[in-house]
Formats: structure tokens, C-alpha cells, sequence
């Protein structure tokens, strides 16, 4: 298997140009999502990109029901974040702990609910299925292999 040093780039923090070839750079692309060093940044970034289909789907959504929207939204967050999450995971900036505080704060401010409950009681509740971790872990070892 040979390496396509034009498509490739590395992630790094230092600041090089390239290495045997292949372009350096401090956020790469990885499975269509933008990857940073900086595990905060990175978050940010995701957050952004779930709120902003958030409030698209609202948007759209308009004059439905709102247990329908609520339910639908709440679908979307945990939807965006295995798509987000699945690579971060596999590029190793997020953990798994990363995934359940992010899931467990999307379905907070969704369902506005304080932090008077925790969040694995809040993760409890709301997956009836497997937990946004569960999918991210298994798909980022599948991306691997």
C-alpha cells in the first residue's frame, strides 16, 4: 500500500512545512470533519456545527408539535454527534468520557433540564438504544481497519 503524499497531511504542532513529502499542517480533515491539536477548540467547533442544525431543524420544523420537536432535535444531536465524534475518537483527541459529557449536554440544553441530575442519568433516560460512546468507539476501531 502506498501513501498519496498529495492527499495526505500531517497533524502536528510544530511548525513545519512538511515531513518526507507530506504537507504538515495544525488542522487536517479527517472522515469530513476538521480535526485541531487542541482538544477545547476541537469541542467548540463540534458544538457549533450540532447547534447550528439544531436550530435549523427548529426552524424548519416551525408549527409542529413540540414532544415531535423535541424528539426530533433530540435525534439530530446524538446523530451529529456520532458523525462528529467517530473520527475525533479515532485521531485520538477525544475519549470516550469527551462523547458522554457532550451527549449528555446537548440532551440538557434540549430538553432544558439544569445540572441538577447528572449526566448519567440524563444518558440513562434518553438512549433507550446504545449510548453515542458505544457508537463512536466501535466506529472509530472500524475506521482503523
Amino acid at each position: 500500500m502506498r501513501l498519496n503524499k498529495k492527499k495526505s497531511e500531517i497533524l502536528t504542532n510544530e511548525d513545519l512545512t512538511e515531513i518526507g513529502g507530506v504537507k504538515c499542517s495544525k488542522v487536517v480533515k479527517y472522515l469530513g470533519v476538521k480535526v485541531a491539536i487542541d482538544r477545547k477548540e476541537q469541542t467548540r467547533v463540534a458544538r457549533e456545527q450540532i447547534d447550528k442544525n439544531i436550530k435549523l431543524m427548529r426552524w424548519r420544523l416551525g408549527r409542529a408539535d413540540s414532544d415531535v420537536i423535541q424528539q426530533l432535535v433530540c435525534c439530530l444531536s446524538r446523530s451529529m454527534l456520532i458523525y462528529l465524534g467517530t473520527p475525533m475518537v479515532a485521531a485520538g483527541v477525544w475519549k470516550r468520557q469527551d462523547v458522554d459529557r457532550i451527549e449528555a449536554s446537548l440532551y440538557r440544553k434540549v430538553l432544558g433540564v439544569g445540572n441538577m441530575i447528572s449526566n448519567r442519568a440524563i444518558l440513562n433516560t434518553m438512549t433507550s438504544i446504545r449510548l453515542a460512546g458505544e457508537v463512536v468507539n466501535y466506529l472509530s476501531k472500524e475506521a482503523w481497519e
